[in-house]
């Protein structure tokens, strides 16, 4: 399982793929492709993932799962998961990671226990205290090009929607942007910790790619983990290396847990009476 972050067209990018491979099969149904593809994007129903791009700003975050692609589909066709999976030979990861234009090598690399239980605490904290992202701005020339080298800058952040305050009248000339990342940097301040350095991150996120790869930015994510930007490889031009168990989920619940903080405070003054 993996989360990512999925737009509509990009659906119908590997829906078309599903069916242009399954023309001539005749063990499954187009329209059990489509409802077992939604189930694996985490829906109910397809119906239920159209309606969620109609009233959710894309791109949806999600937790995209084969395994469920290939249960639901053998629940709507009547026929065991393994036979499908031989008859109906598709590697679902491959397609939405092509639709998508990213990795996943969280399976195939190595990270330290100390530095796994770094990012897990950081991660942690933005779900919990609502910062959306860090950037590292970050680049590493391969070694065959002339002066290589790799550069690390303090980069730009953000704080989720929910828990960006309405911007103060004398900050006027700012946009919303500016503001949300005056307060990620208020965040970084607030919360100090002397094991977090995200430049020194970034170095190690960049180490764990191929050699001859030219990497760019790296992103700390508070909804999709650690994510490496660079240039087209298998059709992919980001790589996620790490996402910490259930952040989605504390993410989520942090969102709505503020939510309701932030209505019944204005409840709480609308029933205060004039003096």
């Amino acid at each position: 399982m993996i989360t990512i972050f999925i737009n509509e067209p990009q659906v119908k990018a590997v829906k078309s793929d599903l069916l242009h491979h399954s023309r001539g099969n005749k063990l499954v149904k187009s329209s059990c492709l489509t409802e077992a593809l939604a189930c694996a994007f985490g829906f109910h129903t397809n119906a239920a993932m159209l309606e969620s791009f109609k009233i959710v700003e894309p791109p949806l975050c999600v937790e995209f799962s084969a395994e469920r692609f290939w249960v639901r589909l053998s629940e709507l066709e009547g026929v065991f998961p393994s036979e499908l999976q031989s008859e109906f030979c598709f590697d679902l990861p491959k397609s939405v990671y092509k639709a998508i234009g990213i990795r996943d090598l969280r399976e195939t690399i190595t990270l330290s226990s100390a530095f796994i239980n770094q990012l897990d605490k950081f991660f942690k904290l933005m779900a919990s205290q609502g910062a959306a992202y860090f950037v590292v701005g970050a680049s590493r020339i391969p070694n065959s090009f002339m002066g290589i080298g790799t550069s690390y800058r303090g980069g730009r952040g953000a704080m989720r929607p929910c828990f960006t305050p309405e911007k103060p009248s004398d900050l006027w000339q700012w946009d919303n942007s500016s503001w949300s990342a005056l307060l990620a940097d208020d965040f970084l301040v607030d919360n100090p910790d002397p094991e977090r350095d995200l430049l020194r991150w970034a170095s190690k996120a960049h180490k764990l790619l191929e050699p001859n790869l030219r990497l760019g930015d790296v992103e700390f994510n508070a909804k999709i983990g650690l994510v490496v930007k660079h240039e087209v490889i298998e059709n992919c031009t980001e790589t996620i290396l790490y996402q910490r168990p259930g952040q989605r989920e504390d993410v989520l619940a942090s969102d709505a847990l503020h939510r309701d903080v932030i209505e019944g405070t204005r409840r709480d003054l609308l029933d205060v009476p004039f003096a």
